[in-house]
């Protein structure tokens, strides 16, 4: 009994480790993309336009976190077998994602909203 406890222990830390590991290369991957997109973002295209070119450049960056910040969940999640957590994260994550890289569908929404309640 002593070594199969021992054992089950000896997995579980492994697991930890693997995903602690991931999550940091995870991090270090979103950095990476957000330098290079810093480092070599088109320079001619930012005159006037700096709140527009800001917003626009906050925008790419949240998506890329907001995919890292999903992938760690499903890390967690498959370490703990848990498959209906995964399915959620990827649908909610996605639909995350989706609003992020076209914020002006809320436009859209609220338009269709204000129509349906009778404000426009």
């Amino acid at each position: 009994m002593q070594k199969t406890n021992h054992k089950n222990v000896t997995q579980q830390t492994e697991k930890k480790k693997l995903v602690s590991v991931l999550q940091y290369l995870c991090i270090q991957f979103t950095f990476i993309f957000a330098c290079c997109s810093t480092c070599f973002a088109d320079q001619g295209s930012s005159g006037p336009k700096y709140a527009e070119d800001g917003a626009r450049w906050l925008l790419e960056q949240l998506f890329w976190v907001a995919i890292v910040v999903i992938v760690i969940i499903m890390i967690k999640c498959a370490v703990a077998r848990n498959t209906v957590a995964c399915v959620v994260t990827i649908i909610v994550g996605a639909g995350i994602c989706f609003f992020i890289k076209n914020p002006s569908i809320f436009t859209t929404i609220g338009t269709a909203i204000a129509n349906a309640v009778g404000l426009q």
